[in-house]
């Protein structure tokens, strides 16, 4: 059938009346050739871009044993490159699985994992992997008095190993609630004295009682990664 344009178009335009999968196939493949050589600038080269993982896994809610039946539950996780390499958490408790699903430890309680008491209550968890130092990198707030926000990291590539584990209190405002908690790291910042380039992020928001500003802490991961002290 004709179909009459009144507008948007001049005499001799060409138009396109029919296309293939082919183009955005290419499109695609040339997204991939891209990002890998990002990968290779970036010191990821020896990765292969491979197809998301075909398995599956029964994952931890709030209602598993050791957790609090917090709604939502808050997920965090963290796939490493060991032998013990996936962290999950909810609120409140965490768990180590292999890829293909099958508990390795836990879940244990978000109270004993960051070895606080059993009456605090440890909500919020966030998760991450530190590719290039083969370290986790766990946190959570208290969500009951004394107000903290809680780092932990692992002392090798292996989460049922050994962890040394942080705790901070607000800096702009003595005794605020935290909520919201956020992680971040990179690779470049340096520190003096430190034996890891990079640092931890973390941040939040701050009620006392009604909304104050977030806050951001900026961590050094050489001290931390060593179980030291730092100012």
């Amino acid at each position: 059938d004709d179909v009459e344009v009144l507008e948007g178009l001049n005499a001799g335009d060409r138009i396109v009346t029919s296309a293939n999968f082919l183009l955005d196939a290419e499109s695609k493949l040339a997204s991939a050739s891209s990002m890998q050589a990002m990968m290779g600038r970036i010191g990821m080269a020896d990765w292969q871009m491979r197809g998301a993982y075909e398995g599956k896994m029964e994952g931890m809610d709030m209602g598993s044993t050791g957790c609090g039946n917090w709604i939502p539950a808050d997920q965090a996780l963290a796939v490493g490159d060991g032998t013990n390499p996936v962290i999950q958490a909810v609120n409140e408790c965490i768990r180590v699985t292999n890829l293909a699903g099958a508990i390795l430890g836990g879940p244990w309680s978000l109270q004993s994992f960051f070895g606080v008491a059993s009456t605090v209550s440890v909500c919020d968890p966030r998760a991450l992997f530190d590719w290039r130092n083969h370290r986790f990198i766990v946190i959570a707030i208290t969500c009951s008095a004394p107000y903290t926000s809680k780092v932990a990291v692992s002392q090798a590539d292996n989460p049922l190993g050994g962890w040394w584990i942080y705790t901070f209190s607000s800096i702009s405002s003595t005794g605020a609630i935290m909520d919201y908690p956020r992680l971040g790291q990179d690779h470049t910042a340096t520190y003096p004295g430190s034996g890891f380039a990079g640092g931890i992020y973390i941040a939040y928001n701050l009620f006392n009682p009604g909304y104050v500003h977030e806050e951001w802490h900026i961590l050094p991961k050489g001290p931390m990664y060593a179980g030291g002290g730092f100012s």
